[in-house]
């Protein structure tokens, strides 16, 4: 083979071997932190606040929720849509590995104007779709990018990690109850008749209590930032033995800003003639979770 020959073929293979680098995916740096913002769509002190308040939330429920904002899909996707590249990434973070799939991802292309999140198994698509369509998207579209990843962030946190009891309807005032009629003497039928209105009264009083109490967190402003909408649920911190107590927190939780109030409550030891409390299984086929992405464009 001439030395010429031999050039040519040596820049085929050259050419050859940088087309086909740059077909490859390529992931940002991890520095340490679950906020990767290589677009800079995150002012300095809002980055450093989610990354305090994503590190909380894996040290209290070992779920994890990374944020990664990139330019666009050219330097980083090589060909692949938006949520396949956020499922790639997903594995690359090592978030794949998570016991009991408990992680989420949000990968934001900021010229291209496209956005993925990807949930582990213990959570659903359709979660992670709510999320993007209802909290992020608004603010994207003004181009207000730390709302939108904020508020996306607290819906993952509250929503997925940190799932809280939410407040679905108003308080509404209780249909008033007819007062059961006295039964007449010797009518069993009318005495059963009066003992099933009196507990159906009390159901509906429960019923309005619970109601007018979620409604009244839901308008209480939040001590941080003001805004209304505060969501209360239990965690257990740590589960109860039948040699030890267990610990639990009642938190209140604000979607908007992530502050948290927590008042911690004990329980109980597990009972000797009752079985231990199997571990949750991790979700299959079926189940309510079993992980998958979400896009959104704006």
């Amino acid at each position: 083979m001439t030395a010429f020959s031999l050039r040519l073929a040596a820049a085929l293979c050259l050419g050859l071997s940088l087309a086909t680098s740059a077909l490859a995916q390529v992931f940002p740096s991890e520095n340490g932190t679950p906020v990767i913002d290589d677009a800079g769509l995150l002012p300095d002190a809002d980055e450093a606040r989610l990354v305090s308040q994503l590190a909380g939330v894996k040290a209290d429920s070992g779920a994890e929720v990374w944020v990664v904002t990139l330019l666009n899909t050219a330097l980083y996707a090589g060909g692949e849509d938006v949520a396949a590249y956020a499922e790639l990434l997903f594995a690359e973070l090592g978030l794949a590995e998570v016991p009991s799939g408990k992680a989420a991802l949000l990968v934001v292309f900021q010229e291209d104007r496209e956005l993925a999140i990807h949930v582990g198994p213990a959570y659903s698509a359709a979660q992670a779709q709510a999320i993007v369509d209802d909290l992020i998207l608004p603010s994207f579209r003004e181009d207000d990018f730390a709302a939108g990843i904020e508020a996306g962030v607290q819906g993952m946190i509250g929503q997925l990690a940190l799932p809280a009891t939410p407040v679905t309807e108003p308080a509404t005032p209780a249909e008033p109850v007819a007062e059961p009629s006295a039964p007449a003497s010797g009518g069993g039928g009318n005495a059963l008749y009066w003992v099933l209105g009196v507990v159906a009264a009390g159901i509906a009083g429960i019923v309005a209590m619970v109601r007018r109490s979620a409604a009244k967190l839901a308008a209480t402003p939040c001590p941080s930032c003001g805004k209304t909408g505060l969501t209360r649920g239990t965690v257990t911190v740590q589960e109860a033995t039948q040699k030890a107590e267990g610990r639990g927190e009642t938190r209140t939780t604000c979607p908007h800003c992530g502050h948290v109030d927590a008042v911690p409550f004990t329980i109980a030891k597990l009972d000797h003639a009752a079985p231990a409390k199997a571990a949750p299984k991790a979700p299959g086929p079926g189940d309510k979770g079993q992980g998958g992405g979400a896009t959104g464009s704006w």
